[in-house]
């Protein structure tokens, strides 16, 4: 629950037995489909909140400063216009709590906000944290020790801080794409870097990089920005730009020049610029290795204007590299191969998306368009009619049937054409309110629209095309109270909803 690995609070006993105390209430709530170790998760994540209204933490309050500058209330979902208190604990806090963990439970199956079973474990839980509110002790010595210039001078701390937000935190730590893709970086440094004899390793070099670079949380800001908003919220605007300042770095190569005044390591990266590592920053014992070896790999970030290791720095040795100047040579050669990315951005991600071609040239996109009457959203009844207009466009060969074989020959399929040359190819139609559209259907098209909203694969340009255009208003939440209040809870609130769903800015 905590980001230090401090052995013990003087709160610590408290707050455990409060957990322990909520998760005997509600435990009574279970099923087949939520466990006794999904009630006690409830219970921690619950307690957690607590302890942060309570102690003054700020993570709660940012949130919630955040998403009123962005959508005028204080939460989505609920009714905050009344009896509602930015400063202490609310049921509709609470609800909002449990939902978001249970949507990470359910693993991408979307929970309605007001599920009746939410609202009995809220209820319960709620009129728990306020027998307890008035006697619940504050965390005086972890708020005093994150906010503090001993930590913001130690990169090490900050960026403990960081990754434990991305991570583990109750509130930004609970998005199951986050975990996601901590792990597919993790298992990408295995593959490339051959971390996988020591799997811990790459995991700790991901959400070290996590840490500084993911969206996170409910509203899809950086680790580095939530904290930052936390430090405004005591007053500190200095504290605060230098975590929006810092500037991340994946894994690369460096050619090592040398030690200068035991203070920093000069380097010179795979772009061929030359740059200063803070020696404190590197293991101890690195002595020897710097001395004898030229090429290092490292995961970097730039905090305060100097560039510190952020997860690892590893050496090769003159046994293994007999010529490293040729083989840094290699390196930068292979560097200017791909895609020409400036270092410290994120990855291409769409390139790795199986239903997005890559950049197509203007003279074909403009064909394209030409032959649609400049529509940059086509309909055609199957996959296989998609993909063979598609492969006449480009002229090439049509992919064959094993390119999502249980969808060739499924009804409707879509290609949207993106501004900067693209071409991406979707189903799930039904939802989307088009006149173009031979699919849409108003009384079944929700729950297909639904799942066009949470599809990881299709861009943000996508998405924000089909809102602006206004053709998915119909789409909504499955409500015991009709279609009407479902669709109503969800248009409402649906840049939330996509922010959480998809942790991008949308």
């Amino acid at each position: 629950m905590h980001p230090f690995p401090v052995a013990h609070y003087p709160t610590d006993s408290y707050y455990t037995q409060l957990a322990n105390k909520i998760f005997r209430g509600i435990d009574e709530y279970k099923s087949k489909e939520i466990t006794s170790a999904d009630m006690k998760r409830f219970a921690l994540a619950v307690t957690a909140y607590f302890e942060d209204v309570i102690s003054g933490l700020g993570m709660w309050r940012s949130f919630i400063e955040k998403h009123r500058q962005l959508y005028g209330k204080w939460l989505p979902f609920y009714d905050t216009s009344m009896d509602y208190y930015e400063d202490e604990i609310n049921l509709e806090d609470v609800k909002l709590v449990l939902w978001m963990n249970m949507m990470d439970i359910r693993k991408g199956r979307i929970v309605n906000p007001e599920n009746p079973f939410l609202e009995m474990v809220a209820l319960k839980s709620f009129a728990i944290l306020l027998e307890e509110y008035e006697s619940a002790p504050a965390n005086d010595i972890l708020v005093t020790s994150l906010f503090s210039d001993r930590l913001m001078d130690n990169f090490m701390l900050v960026k403990s801080v960081l990754a434990w937000m991305a991570e583990r935190s109750y509130l930004f730590g609970v998005s199951p794409k986050t975990k996601r893709e901590i792990q597919a970086t993790a298992e990408g440094l295995d593959k490339t870097l051959a971390m996988d004899k020591n799997p811990g390793l790459s995991r700790y070099v991901a959400a070290s990089y996590a840490g500084v670079a993911f969206p996170i949380g409910p509203l899809a800001l950086r680790a580095k920005e939530w904290f930052a908003e936390m430090w405004k919220l005591k007053g500190d605007t200095r504290h605060a730009q230098e975590l929006i300042d810092i500037e991340p770095r994946l894994p690369m190569s460096y050619f090592i020049h040398g030690i200068k005044d035991k203070d920093v390591i000069q380097v010179e990266d795979e772009y061929g610029k030359d740059i200063e590592i803070e020696y404190d920053s590197v293991q101890e014992g690195s002595d020897k290795m710097l001395r004898e070896c030229k090429i290092s790999i490292a995961s970097l970030a730039k905090y305060r204007g100097r560039w510190h290791v952020n997860g690892f720095i590893s050496f090769y040795s003159p046994n293994q590299i007999p010529d490293p100047e040729a083989e840094f040579a290699r390196a930068k050669e292979v560097r200017k191969l791909k895609l020409g990315l400036p270092p410290g951005l994120e990855l291409p991600k769409d390139i790795e998306k199986e239903n997005i071609t890559p950049y197509i040239d203007s003279d074909v996109i403009e064909k394209a368009l030409k032959s649609k009457r400049g529509r940059r959203l086509l309909y055609f009844q199957t996959y296989a009619e998609a993909v063979e207009w598609q492969a006449k466009v480009l002229g090439a060969k049509p992919m064959a049937p094993s390119y999502r074989p249980n969808e060739w020959f499924r009804k409707g399929a879509a290609i949207f054409i993106t501004k900067d040359n693209k071409m991406c190819l979707f189903n799930n139609l039904g939802g989307i309110n088009d006149s173009h559209n031979p699919f849409y259907d108003k009384e079944k098209g929700s729950q297909e629209g639904l799942a066009l909203l949470c599809d990881p694969t299709l861009p943000r340009e996508l998405l924000e095309y089909l809102l602006e255009k206004g053709y998915l208003k119909q789409v909504g939440l499955n409500s015991l109270l009709g279609k009407t209040h479902g669709r109503k809870l969800l248009q409402d609130n649906l840049r939330f909803f996509l922010r959480f769903i998809r942790e991008e800015d949308i």
